[in-house]
């Protein structure tokens, strides 16, 4: 409300008043959701307009309302559905944007089955599955396969890499364990790592 009075030095005037009503919600657009997938965390930022009563010291809210926040950005760290962004000025009018869904993250590796079969001095590795719910795996996929017999070592040992889904170890030593490793990409890079542990069998005198 606004107050008037005028003077012309020694004669005053009555007060007038007027009220300045804001009606209208600020004007806001909101960016950083991916078209394109991402590992990385995804940060929405609300761009607000409010050229009248201005905003609120805590005028930002991603969750329709609840809790309300100074920050005009948050950041998400998985998929995330049904995100309503909305902002508030001081004259209580509040803004309501689209319904948000974050659906481009993708920080897992592929879905990976690996089998085993063994004999006295052979292991033989199958990949029988392969499957990625995000961005997925490139055509011919490269795996890399680990062995060793110290389990300690198996994530310093250098992995062979293949784009067979099968690896076959001969010349073992019988009734011995082994630590094997299976690692897969995803067109992002994350990586998916199985483990297994196999003890070759003993050759008896008949056999």
């Amino acid at each position: 409300t606004i107050y008037a009075r005028l003077t012309d030095g020694n004669n005053t005037s009555g007060i007038v008043t007027k009220e300045i009503k804001d009606s209208k919600a600020p004007e806001i657009e909101v960016e950083g959701n991916p078209e394109e997938w991402t590992k990385e965390d995804v940060t929405l930022t609300i761009n607000a307009i409010e050229n009248e009563s201005g905003l609120q010291t805590q005028a930002y809210s991603f969750d329709g309302g609840k809790t309300w926040q100074e920050s005009n950005t948050k950041t998400y760290g998985e998929n995330t559905a049904g995100i309503v962004i909305q902002v508030r000025d001081e004259a209580g009018n509040i803004a309501t944007y689209n319904t948000i869904e974050i659906t481009k993250i993708d920080k897992e590796g592929p879905e990976v089955n690996v089998e085993t079969e063994q004999t006295s001095n052979k292991i033989t590795v199958k990949i029988t599955k392969v499957e990625d719910k995000g961005i997925g795996i490139e055509e011919t996929p490269t795996y890399r396969y680990y062995i060793t017999t110290n389990e300690s070592e198996l994530e310093q040992i250098e992995g062979e890499e293949s784009q067979e889904t099968s690896k076959e170890y001969t010349g073992l030593t019988q009734n011995t364990t082994y630590y094997i490793k299976v690692e897969v990409d995803d067109k992002l890079g994350n990586t998916s790592k199985i483990y297994k542990t196999i003890t070759t069998g003993t050759l008896n005198a008949s056999t």
